[in-house]
């Protein structure tokens, strides 16, 4: 499962966040430089959302006389469009609860998830 906080821009604003991330193993690295994650509020529970990152990816390969190489690439890569609903928020217990629904395309990467999926994902967040 994953999770997000549950909390919305607010009616008319905006939210805009860059996040970078990343993937390293023994046996490829991918980085997200950055996710561009933009917000719009309508009403104080409801948000737009869309979300598309630029990826770099080194893959090693080895040639026929076992030299080792590195692939490279890099692009946007699968972006999100989607909805998210907080459907209970109860500040004297400290605790609300969202959920977001949304589609995945593809874009420019090589060998990246290139189908198209419907995700929904539970947020919660205890508030402070």
């Amino acid at each position: 499962m994953a999770s997000d906080d549950t909390g919305t821009p607010g009616n008319g604003n905006w939210e805009i966040n860059l996040v970078f991330d990343g993937d390293i193993s023994k046996e490829s690295n991918a980085f997200e430089l950055p996710l561009l994650d933009i917000n719009y509020g309508i009403g104080e529970r409801l948000q737009l959302k869309y979300e598309v990152p630029f990826v770099v990816t080194r893959n090693p390969t080895f040639d026929k006389t076992g030299r080792r190489t590195t692939e490279k690439s890099s692009g946007f890569s699968n972006s999100r469009v989607g909805v998210k609903y907080r459907f209970f928020d109860n500040e004297q217990a400290g605790l609300s609860l969202a959920v977001y629904h949304g589609l995945h395309s593809t874009h420019l990467v090589p060998n990246w998830k290139a189908n198209l999926t419907k995700a929904v994902k539970v947020a919660w967040r205890k508030k402070a």
